[in-house]
């Protein structure tokens, strides 16, 4: 096994717990975009040097992985983690799953609901009749009262 079919294996688990992991994925979820982008990358990176270390410190050959210890070594796994990194981005991309909001939106619209439109005074753009305009005098009021 090849240090970027590792690191890219794991880059998918990573994603896929970001977005299927109960705690995991609503804390990630909850992220803004860069923050986001940092996890991941700080995570990538963090696999990556586990992977290189656990090749150098001699339990390559338990892993599957052969990697050398020297700036060849380095190079191959700065490749494994760009490789990781667009594994990941877009494992997640394809994989993601839509906020609680947005299915809700989607479920009420397949049910045929929906939000109301908006109405404006003339009721373009509305199923509902025009309403009518008030006027000031007694001509509301109704008799009896």
């Amino acid at each position: 096994m090849t240090p970027d079919l590792l690191t890219s294996t794991l880059a998918v688990i990573l994603s896929l717990c970001a977005s299927y992991l109960p705690g995991f994925s609503t804390w990630y979820e909850a992220l803004e975009t860069v923050p986001k982008r940092l996890v991941m990358a700080l995570g990538l990176l963090a696999i990556a040097a586990a992977v290189t270390g656990m090749a150098c410190a001699g339990f390559g050959p338990l892993i599957g992985v052969e990697l050398a210890c020297d700036w060849g070594g380095a190079f191959v796994t700065l490749k494994a983690f760009l490789t990781a990194l667009a594994v990941n981005q877009a494992t997640y991309q394809l994989t993601k799953r839509k906020s609680s909001a947005r299915r809700l939106h989607q479920l009420i619209t397949r049910l045929g609901g929906g939000y109301p439109r908006p109405v404006n005074r003339a009721g373009i753009g509305s199923s509902r009749p025009a309403p009518k305009p008030r006027t000031l005098g007694g001509d509301e009021r109704k008799p009896g009262r």
